[in-house]
């Protein structure tokens, strides 16, 4: 349920003549076919000489983990189902899926769970469940659009961090400002890969610079296609806080994710921030606020939140209510 559907997947867009066999000035490299597509899938044409060479050396040029994660989603929906003896009536769970009974069993996002059990995992599981065939559709679809791609040019391990750690925080942030409701999806983590994203391309924005490019129509289609790409994740950002209002929407979730997201990419791509104190700065203070962030909200959900105030006791810590995604 994150309706980001404007997001359409990063292309290669028709280039400027000559953009695919451009090389970089006093570069002491050259580009591989694997570098070029990625780059050219991501920034519309090729970028600065310190970005591509930094994607060159670092980043991962084969990626499973975001498939690996879409098959898992698809595997526990279809036997979340199973399990659950068929789909139940809209009435009861308009996501087309199974009970919340079921998705609690399957590990789902409740907060009394979590506290009272001490069933911390929660924080973690949801991430691979979804309410239903509707939910998972959207989340599929965004991250099959953007994810591998983002796995290719990130590396594969600061991909899986950003997006579980950004899924974590969602969570954390459901479980204190929703409580009573049991939740499940990667809305959160989807979030944060765009927040994280979003901040990838602002902090690489130099890279398009006409000294980076041999043809300076190539930096000006650059730039043209990285403003595009910026403006479209700020649409699709902003229509999904906006539809975090429609019921069955995990808001605190998405909200979160983002956060989340946003700090893990200052602390990821902080050090290509030009300046070593800025640099410096960059890296510690978002390492700072997602630390604090992190264990504030623990404390908070631990000693401020009661996700039960009506429970009898013997009572499973249960909300039989359609799930929040």
């Amino acid at each position: 349920g994150n309706f980001m559907g404007l997001l359409n997947k990063p292309s290669n867009a028709v280039q400027p003549q000559g953009a695919a066999s451009a090389h970089y000035q006093n570069s002491a490299y050259t580009s591989s076919p694997v570098a070029d597509d990625t780059t050219s899938l991501l920034h519309g044409t090729m970028v600065g000489q310190k970005s591509e060479t930094r994607r060159m050396l670092e980043k991962a040029t084969v990626t499973w983990a975001s498939s690996t994660f879409i098959i898992i989603y698809c595997v526990v929906m279809v036997y979340s189902v199973y399990y659950n003896g068929g789909i139940e009536p809209l009435n009861v769970n308009p996501m087309i899926g199974p009970s919340a009974l079921t998705l609690d069993k399957f590990g789902a996002n409740n907060a009394a769970q979590i506290k009272y059990a001490n069933e911390w995992w929660r924080f973690i599981s949801p991430i691979f469940l979804h309410a239903g065939f509707v939910h998972l559709g959207f989340n599929v679809y965004v991250q099959y659009q953007i994810g591998s791609e983002l796995e290719a040019m990130w590396g594969t391990m600061t991909w899986i961090i950003i997006f579980l750690l950004s899924g974590m925080g969602g969570n954390l942030a459901s479980a204190i400002f929703l409580p009573t409701s049991i939740g499940v999806g990667a809305s959160g983590s989807i979030m944060g890969m765009l927040g994280a994203w979003m901040l990838d391309l602002i902090i690489h924005w130099s890279d398009d610079d006409p000294e980076n490019f041999l043809d300076p129509q190539d930096a000006v289609f650059a730039r043209k296609n990285r403003r595009r790409t910026i403006f479209m994740l700020l649409v699709n950002i902003i229509i999904t806080f906006a539809m975090s209002v429609v019921p069955l929407v995990d808001w605190a979730a998405h909200v979160g994710g983002t956060v989340f997201g946003i700090i893990l990419g200052a602390h990821f791509f902080g050090h290509d921030v030009i300046g070593a104190c800025s640099k410096t700065i960059t890296l510690v203070v978002s390492l700072l606020l997602l630390t604090g962030i992190t264990l504030y909200g623990l404390w908070h959900f631990y000693n401020e939140v009661d996700p039960c105030p009506d429970h009898q006791e013997g009572e499973p810590y249960t909300n039989l209510i359609p799930p929040t995604c």
